[in-house]
């Protein structure tokens, strides 16, 4: 009886590290989710004690307006910009920082690229302010020495380069946290897995090598290379860094 318990337990015991984080996303994340789109179908104000069901009419009015059109844009370029550097160049830096060749200088290097990472927000938006700048900018006076001058513009005044520019700030900021994350795991293949690298004198060709190394010869790192892209779609549409009317 006692032993039958005890097997019990020990099969309940996951479960009840799992209930809590139920819980709590059902009550903070799942329920609200549901219940905004119930509120969503309806039109009322603070002070209307009724509320009238109107649909999908607010969604067909959100659609019309063309702000929310182009926000909608430039989140589907913040999306596909986030994956492709966050996740694909991410992935090859990560390479290239665990490849053999340079492992005596590889602590250096991750720090360099850590460092964005624990920058907080606020200081990264005061920093690039500077780069930005019309006048005094870091891009704008690097144009002029290099005799391009004639490209030098308000980078986050102008309509055309304002979304781009806060994307690329964000970049340089987070691309330090997903190489982390990628380096966990190809360390975490052993290294009987790895094939033996062939000499590509170009850097692009070798580092594509590499990859396709560590991707089908080292499965450890499959399951971040597969979540990473979720994760990176998901971060850019609940980002809340940038006010949406003033990159548009």
């Amino acid at each position: 009886m006692q032993q039958t318990r005890s097997a019990g337990m020990n099969r309940a015991t996951p479960y009840l590290y799992v209930i809590p984080c139920i819980l709590l996303l059902g009550i903070f994340v799942y329920i609200p989710l549901v219940a905004n789109f119930f509120y969503s179908t309806q039109t009322f104000s603070a002070f209307s004690p009724t509320k009238t069901f109107v649909g999908l009419t607010n969604y067909k009015e959100m659609l019309a307006d063309p702000v929310i059109r182009t926000a909608i844009v430039n989140n589907i370029w913040y999306c596909v910009i986030s994956v492709i550097f966050q996740v694909g160049l991410s992935l090859c830096i990560a390479a290239v920082l665990e490849d053999k060749l340079l492992r005596h200088v590889s602590t250096m290097l991750r720090t360099m690229y850590f460092l964005p990472v624990l920058i907080s927000m606020t200081v990264v938006a005061l920093l690039f302010s500077f780069v930005y700048h019309p006048k005094i900018g870091l891009i704008n006076a690097g144009l002029k020495m290099i005799g391009l001058g004639n490209l030098a513009h308000a980078w986050t005044g102008a309509t055309d380069t304002a979304i781009f520019s806060a994307i690329a700030m964000s970049q340089w900021h987070s691309m330090g946290y997903t190489m982390m994350l990628f380096i966990v795991a190809i360390q975490g293949i052993p290294e009987d897995l790895y094939t033996p690298m062939f000499a590509v004198s170009r850097i692009s060709g070798w580092c594509a090598h590499r990859i396709e190394e560590l991707t089908t010869g080292g499965r450890i790192i499959r399951p971040a290379y597969r979540a990473l892209p979720t994760g990176q779609t998901y971060i850019p549409l609940k980002d809340r860094h940038y006010d949406t009317k003033s990159v548009l």
